[in-house]
């Protein structure tokens, strides 16, 4: 049967300059890598050229959805491989191959990868995310009636998959998997754990596997970090694994001794930039720099969080007058995007989270790391549930979850289920790829805000 509660969800489209930008990035690095050793002009256009067409032939020069999950990373990993073994080839074949060859191709070939996903995640940050869009993949959800509307919402809150659900079975005989499938206009069908229950399914499944239609298969595993999950097997079927989670006391110690590396460096580089955001303050309205404001830190320790002051002063006073404006009604946390309050500096500050920088110095203090839960508000943690307190076991962060993966989502459910899931797969790895992400995310929300600079918030007529 068909839900008609079913909306299609947000798609992000194909970018008709991702390959133009990719053919850059391969351009970019491959060139200098190979002049290192001298080679000739063709050899490097034979690069190029046959990066560029084993990138487009995968599929992953063709459109950004998934573009940085594990399989398109694989093949970004394995264009560069074959790229540098006919390289490697072609070279041996023109003249002698030296070390220096060599380290030119690994050169090349490790750099394309790194660039190449760093060009992703900036892709991804620099789109817009639109409503119903040209060539989205319409979904068939396979389920319960439960648990194909939790499907839908998690396909909903994640629109750079450019997925739309086109409707619902719940994978009865009454109504085949693939029937439905094809009269529907499912190029691709997302299947519950409730419905694997039935013997009949696994039919179904191989007849849409013949038929070329995809098959996702739900592991119904919410909060597991994928780094915890791998693909095994129990002689000839496939299993999943969740390994468990080691926390050495030597990880904790590579935390800290990285929040103190990298914010002192941060700091150092960046003091140039906060001393023009300062006097740019100081200008706008002779007010103080600094907005101090309670936060609660690790093991429920209040502390005065230091930021850049983006607000008029006396703004907290006037936090009734815009209480209608919140974007947060589902639970503690004020949320406005457009706040009338903020200033002209400090709506370029905010754009490019230089108001943020001197929370580093709280990291450097011990008392927030540089990655971790956001750090509530006292009324807020008044709200909080005892599951959600636990983020007092950790160091509150300057970036995490939540802000590289949903800061623009204003529900309070994605945002204690992204600190719920921070505690829940917490490792270096994480911590790393969380750092990866913040810059290139930062980036592409400043380029958005500053490109479509809103109209002024009419202030509430006084009744």
């Amino acid at each position: 049967m068909t839900d008609p509660i079913l909306t299609p969800a947000r798609d992000v489209s194909r970018i008709p300059w991702l390959s133009l930008g990719d053919l850059v990035v391969i351009v970019g690095i491959w060139t200098p890598a190979l002049l290192l050793d001298g080679l000739t002009p063709e050899l490097i256009a034979l690069g190029v050229t046959t990066h560029m067409v084993l990138m487009t032939s995968s599929g992953v020069s063709w459109r950004l959805a998934a573009s940085l999950d594990s399989i398109n990373r694989r093949r970004m990993v394995d264009a560069a491989l074959w790229t540098t073994l006919v390289l490697f080839i072609v070279a041996s074949w023109a003249h002698d191959v030296t070390n220096r060859t060599a380290a030119a191709l690994v050169l090349g070939a490790t750099g394309s990868v790194v660039a190449m996903i760093v060009w992703r995640h900036m892709a991804q940050r620099l789109r817009p995310v639109r409503g119903p869009d040209r060539d989205p993949e319409p979904v068939l959800l396979v389920g319960d009636h439960r648990e194909a509307h939790e499907l839908l919402d998690l396909v909903e809150a994640h629109p750079e998959t450019r997925w739309r659900v086109v409707g619902w079975v719940d994978g009865s005989d009454e109504d085949p998997i693939p029937r439905a499938a094809r009269r529907l206009g499912a190029s691709t069908v997302l299947v519950a754990p409730s419905a694997l229950r039935r013997d009949h399914v696994a039919a179904s499944l191989t007849e849409l596997r013949d038929r070329g239609i995809r098959v996702h298969l739900d592991t119904g595993l919410r909060g597991c970090d994928r780094r915890r999950v791998s693909l095994s097997r129990l002689g000839t079927e496939p299993m999943l694994v969740l390994e468990p989670r080691r926390l050495a006391r030597v990880q904790r110690a590579l935390k800290r001794a990285l929040d103190i590396v990298v914010a002192f460096l941060a700091l150092v580089v960046s003091a140039p930039i906060l001393l023009l955001a300062a006097v740019a303050i100081r200008i706008e309205d002779r007010g103080p720099v600094l907005f101090r404001q309670r936060r609660v830190g690790r093991h429920g320790i209040p502390f005065a969080l230091a930021k850049l002051r983006t607000m008029q002063v006396g703004a907290e006073d006037r936090l009734d007058e815009i209480a209608h404006l919140n974007e947060r009604r589902d639970g503690p946390l004020f949320k406005v995007d457009h706040d009338p309050r903020v200033t002209r500096v400090g709506r370029l500050l905010r754009a490019t989270s230089i108001d943020e920088l001197p929370q580093l110095w709280h990291v450097l203090r011990g008392e927030m790391s540089l990655v971790g839960p956001r750090p509530a508000l006292p009324e807020e943690v008044r709200h909080f549930d005892d599951r959600l307190l636990a983020r007092h076991r950790v160091r509150p962060g300057v970036t995490g979850v939540w802000q590289v993966h949903h800061r623009d989502d204003a529900s309070f459910d994605t945002y204690r289920r992204s600190d719920l899931f921070y505690l829940a797969n917490w490792s270096m790895g994480l911590d790393l790829g969380i750092l990866a992400r913040t810059i290139p995310t930062v980036m592409g929300r400043g380029w958005r805000s500053l490109r479509h600079r809103p109209a002024p918030t009419p202030e509430p007529v006084a009744s």
